[in-house]
């Protein structure tokens, strides 16, 4: 069990090991008190004095997972909202509770609009510290399986050559291979071929499963914040295209079919 007299530096963190408690406090014993219970819950508790320090190990990526930071709001060195600027990438994504003896309302509301897990005040009942923290890892420990795929599909969409992405556009309209070779000015082989890489790319057998990764990525993205981080061949945000839909009469029933 922690003792007080341990802080658990940087290069000791293994993504291997228990669950991880990141605690930002300028008080030693706030950090003390909080790094106490943590150990008792099986947490492992990393003791950081100011933001700058949680900075550091951001920028060093050694931010393990799964783990929450529960910070304090107030800081010599700048106010704790700081800790929510917006991710620029995959890898960046933490989860954040808020603790503190006097969090005004605005603050409060600001904090969880900008994607706090949690605000809390103190307790006289300490147990509510262990529940708010296990929480918050389970939460951390599903957006970063989310954000794991997100990472894959976004690797592949990323190692998309102008031609597939163009390719992939017009597939996903629903046309047809003459339809797209015509479109393009290219030959039918050119589109096989590229239509062969695409599905290969990501692991799919038909644009309707292409189709779905699309998607897949682009909601990823947008729960997880980052849907502003789009692609170098194009926008996620209108894609997949819209195709131009009819209706058609197949065994009695009717189904969308896409225009070319």
């Amino acid at each position: 069990m922690y003792d007080g007299n341990e802080t658990i530096r940087p290069a000791r963190l293994d993504a291997a090991s228990s669950p991880s408690a990141y605690l930002v406090f300028p008080s030693e014993a706030a950090r003390e008190a909080l790094a106490q219970q943590c150990a008792g819950q099986g947490i492992r508790p990393v003791l950081l004095g100011s933001l700058g320090e949680f900075r550091t190990l951001l920028d060093a990526a050694a931010v393990a997972h799964p783990s929450c930071v529960v910070s304090a709001m107030e800081f010599p060195d700048g106010n704790g909202l700081e800790l929510l600027q917006p991710a620029t990438a995959l890898s960046t994504l933490f989860t954040i509770v808020y603790r503190g003896e006097r969090i005004d309302v605005a603050t409060a509301v600001a904090a969880m609009q900008c994607g706090a897990f949690s605000v809390e005040a103190y307790g006289e009942n300490a147990s509510w510290d262990a529940a708010v923290i296990h929480a918050a890892i389970r939460f951390d420990a599903a957006r970063h399986r989310k954000a794991e795929r997100a990472r894959v599909l976004k690797d592949k969409w990323d190692s998309l050559t102008p031609r597939e992405y163009t390719i992939l556009r017009e597939l996903l309209t629903g046309a047809l291979n003459k339809t797209i070779a015509r479109r393009l000015g290219v030959s039918i082989r050119t589109v096989e071929n590229n239509r062969a890489r695409l599905t290969a790319k990501f692991k799919v057998k038909s644009a309707a499963q292409l189709a779905v990764a699309a998607t897949e990525l682009k909601l990823l993205l947008r729960e997880l914040g980052l849907s502003e981080l789009g692609a170098p061949r194009g926008s996620l945000e209108d894609f997949p295209p819209r195709g131009r839909a009819r209706s058609v009469q197949a065994n009695g029933a009717r189904r969308p079919e896409f225009a070319d």
